[in-house]
């Protein structure tokens, strides 16, 4: 359970005793809190850090366990066959067509989940390893999977979807930084769902981050707090389970690993202003469920976007000049009175078919209808669809499509309950 594993079986002491693991999950069980696993298939610690070389390592405690050693850094990309035998940082690459490595590894993970009833894991380096040894992988873990595939390119981490469940949405990623860090034009996101999103096998399952442990922190460089908020709040709402990193509720901004891994204990502040907002999401995030609602773009535009998923509303804008947008294509009745969850008394009123938002200072809004105090479950959903906008469709000019993301179906995982927050965003009673 670490990148730098000299021996499979054992917790490193100074983090506890395998009885004090058991014990902790068990007490987050009893919280309701789900844990996974962050855990590493592909290479074992680098030889620098043993003594006695190969032999120390259990159980793979030979060089024959091993590809031939190839530096990740010397390798042509577009060579899959490269990537999956070349030694990453030095760290020694496992052979997993040899049928002792792929047995044990397999064996490993069934007992690891079994023992210390885990709920999911987080797969390390997932494009370094065949994609058949990570399906029978995946089926002995017997819980929800989602791997790191470092990569931009959409065709390129959705081939991985299948083989796990899901993967960290580094596609999606992009974009937000593309929109929200660099100002780009909000048309990024529309294209993104309209042209990249349909090639996913399940969009429900991915994982939406903003920030992570192997890349520059989204303040790092930019004190942009508002923008920081507007990309947290997207990646909250959006079809996807959201990932927060720690650190980013306390608005830290390290650079590249390793300064993108600062310590939380000597500022840990339960009442930040994002910790607040994040908590404010992620409480109207449970009591709505609108996370299993269908998707609808409603504008777009080089500083404004707008979706819906049942009766709520998203807004979101990428620049700190005030923008209003009059929304026209809508599945509100006359007369319906939308609220911003963040402020109840900022309220707007469907009229003649149309109402108009706000967004001043760069803020993020989220809008329920007022009359709405039960909150009614929808039936299941269907797989993903896109859909253009029907034939006479009153929809604003800058509009060229509407699209349906709907939730699919999955036996292992439920989206809302494995949200893999690393620190409780709920706010203090």
């Amino acid at each position: 359970m670490a990148t730098g594993q000299k021996n499979l079986y054992e917790i490193n002491e100074n983090y506890g005793t395998p009885e004090e693991l058991i014990a902790l999950v068990d007490e987050c069980h009893r919280r309701d809190v789900w844990v996974m696993v962050d855990i590493v298939a592909n290479h074992m610690a680098p030889l620098s850090t043993s003594s006695g070389g190969f032999a120390d390592f259990i159980p793979f405690n030979d060089v024959s366990y091993y590809h031939t050693e190839l530096d990740c850094g010397t390798i042509d990309w577009k060579n899959q066959t490269e990537v999956e035998i070349c030694w990453l940082a030095e760290l020694p690459d496992l052979d997993q067509d040899i049928p002792f490595v792929k047995e044990k590894l397999i064996e490993w993970i069934g007992e690891l989940v079994a023992k210390y009833k885990f709920d999911g894991l987080r797969i390390d380096t997932v494009p370094y390893v065949s994609k058949e040894f990570w399906k029978e992988f995946t089926d002995a873990s017997g819980v929800y999977t989602i791997g790191e595939v470092f990569n931009e390119l959409l065709p390129y981490d959705a081939g991985y979807q299948g083989c796990i469940d899901a993967v960290l949405n580094y596609p999606l990623y992009y974009v937000m930084r593309d929109v929200f860090h660099q100002k780009k034009s909000m048309y990024r996101v529309e294209s993104y769902y309209r042209d990249d999103f349909p090639g996913w096998i399940d969009s429900t399952l991915l994982g939406n981050f903003v920030d992570n442990h192997d890349n520059p922190r989204f303040l790092y460089e930019n004190g942009d707090i508002i923008a920081f908020k507007s990309a947290l709040a997207f990646a909250m709402t959006t079809v996807g389970i959201p990932i927060t990193y720690y650190g980013g509720e306390q608005a830290y901004g390290g650079g590249a690993d390793p300064e993108n891994r600062e310590p939380l204990w000597t500022n840990m502040d339960p009442h930040s202003d994002i910790y607040d907002f994040l908590a404010q999401i992620n409480k109207f995030r449970k009591e709505s469920k609108f996370y299993s609602l269908t998707q609808i773009q409603r504008y777009a535009d080089d500083h404004f976007y707008v979706f819906s998923r049942g009766d709520f509303l998203f807004a979101f804008t990428n620049t700190r000049e005030n923008q209003q947008r009059t929304i026209t294509y809508h599945n509100y009745t006359e007369g319906t009175v939308l609220c911003n969850v963040f402020y109840a008394r900022d309220c707007v009123t469907v009229q003649n078919g149309q109402f108009t938002v706000f967004l001043n200072n760069g803020e993020v809004k989220i809008f329920f209808p007022k009359e709405r105090e039960v909150i009614i479950e929808k039936e299941p959903t269907a797989p993903i669809e896109v859909r253009p906008v029907e034939e006479g469709t009153q929809v604003n000019t800058a509009n060229t499509a509407v699209y349906s993301l709907l939730r699919g179906a999955h036996p292992k995982v439920d989206e809302q309950s494995i949200m893999e927050f690393e620190m409780s965003l709920e706010k203090k009673q």
